[in-house]
C-alpha cells in the first residue's frame, strides 16, 4: 500500500509538472525543470554527469534513497529537458539527459512488474533522439 501511495504522489506531482510547463517557449520551460530538480527532488543531473554511467543505479537507489516513483519522475524530467536542450540546439547537454533518462526507464522496466505503453513510446523516442545526435 505505501509502495502505491508513493507512486500515486510522484504521478500527481508529474501531473502538476507537466501542466506547468505547457505552452511555455522552450527557454521558460527548462528554467521551470531546473526549478523543480531543486524543489522538488533536491538533485541536480550533474551528479550524475560526474559518475561512470554503470553506477547511476547504485547511486539514484542508495545514495539518494530515491523509490521508483522518484525515480521514474526523475527518468520523465531528464526526457522532457533533453527533448527541448535538443530542439535548442544544446546537443551535448541534450545528450546527457537523454542517455540518463533512457538508462533509469530501462532499469525501471526490468524492476518493475508493470507494462506501459506511454513508457515504451517514450523509450522509442529517446532512442531516436539519441540516433539523431549520433549519425553514425
Amino acid at each position: 500500500m505505501i509502495k502505491r501511495d508513493h507512486l500515486l504522489r510522484w504521478t500527481q506531482e508529474l501531473a502538476k509538472v507537466i501542466a506547468r510547463l505547457m505552452g511555455k517557449e522552450t527557454l521558460e520551460a527548462l528554467d521551470i525543470i531546473d526549478d523543480i530538480y531543486d524543489g522538488v527532488l533536491e538533485f541536480s543531473p550533474s551528479e550524475l554527469d560526474r559518475i561512470p554511467p554503470e553506477t547511476w543505479w547504485t547511486y539514484l537507489t542508495i545514495k539518494k534513497s530515491f523509490h521508483e516513483g522518484q525515480l521514474d519522475f526523475l527518468a520523465e524530467l531528464l526526457y522532457r529537458q533533453g527533448t527541448l536542450l535538443h530542439k535548442s540546439s544544446q546537443l551535448v547537454e541534450s545528450k546527457a539527459r537523454l542517455q540518463q533518462a533512457l538508462h533509469i526507464f530501462e532499469r525501471l522496466d526490468k524492476e518493475q512488474a508493470v507494462f506501459s505503453f506511454e513508457r515504451q513510446q517514450q523509450l522509442v523516442d529517446i532512442r531516436k533522439q539519441l540516433e539523431d545526435l549520433n549519425p553514425n
